[in-house]
Formats: structure tokens, sequence, C-alpha cells
């Protein structure tokens, strides 16, 4: 009796879940332009190949959501996307970097092909370089790995964590 009720259940479940399964199901598209300027001031410069330093450039496959509306990405485009010297594999002086996205979900208009409008906006990029060497410190058993901001702009100082031993 319990084999059956269990075969039964089972069944039931994997019938189910082919519904739980559905596929992901776009609801919104947001576009913004890689021609925009970041907010990496004191990179600024014209790269070797021409490009200005501080070009937004390309993102989307490193995006992390990092809570309420705020995202985390990294440029995909990388300077080197531009051909100007074969001889050092088109490798420029450029700062690796990440940028800090606020990103809106507003209802379409009626007739849109989607039903939300996805709008996101860039508030800050963080260099990941620094001037000054990194300062190691230990507080509550966790070694904090500190870079000081180096110039007048204000630029975000990064942390790193990692457990003591």
């Amino acid at each position: 009796m319990y084999k059956n009720i269990s075969m039964a259940l089972f069944l039931a479940s994997l019938t189910s879940t082919s519904v739980a399964l559905a596929g992901p199901k776009l609801i919104a598209s947001g576009t913004i332009s890689g021609a925009y300027k970041d907010f990496a001031l004191r990179t600024s410069a014209t790269l070797e190949n021409g490009i200005p330093g501080i070009r937004l450039g390309g993102i989307g496959s490193g995006f992390a959501y990092a809570g309420g509306n705020t995202f985390i990405a990294l440029p995909d485009r990388g300077p080197n996307a531009t051909s100007y010297n074969d001889s050092v594999d088109d490798t420029v002086s450029y700062i690796n970097r990440f940028h800090t996205l606020s990103v809106t979900l507003a209802q379409s208009d009626d007739g849109s092909a989607l039903p939300f409008t996805l709008t996101p906006m860039l508030i800050e990029t963080t260099l990941l370089s620094s001037k000054t060497p990194p300062v190691l410190q230990q507080r509550f058993g966790i070694r904090t790995l500190q870079r000081h901001s180096c110039t007048q702009q204000k630029e975000p100082d990064l942390l790193f964590h990692r457990p003591f031993r």
C-alpha cells in the first residue's frame, strides 16, 4: 500500500516538475551607450590607441547584483578592442575598473513589445589600482587589505577581506 502511494506521489511530482521548470522570459530591455564617459577622471587622457581612457565601453558579461536597484559591472571591451600595434598585442595602459549601476524597471507604454522598460544609469566608477601601497590591517580576526584614495578626487577605498590564519 505504501509502495503504491509513494509511486503515485513520485509520478505526480514528475508531471508537475515540467511546469516549475519553465524557461526564462524576457520582460524588459535597456541600453547604455558605450561611448559615454565613466567617472574615473584621473584616467581621462587618451590611450596609446587613440581611445579616451574614460570611455565606458561595453558591459554585460561581468554583471553582478549588489542589492536593491544596484548592480556591479566589469567593462567588456577592454581598450585593446581597437587595433593599433600588433607587436605589443594592442595592449594599452588602461587601468582596470568596475562600474556601479542603478537599474530601474518601469511599466512600458501600451502596445510596446515588452511589458517593462529597463533604464540603467552609471552612478560610480572604481579603479582597481592605487599610487599608494596597500595597507594590511587586522581586526576581529579578519585581515583587511585597504587601499587609500590617492588623489584630490573623491574615489572610494577598496577593501579586500580574507580570514585570518
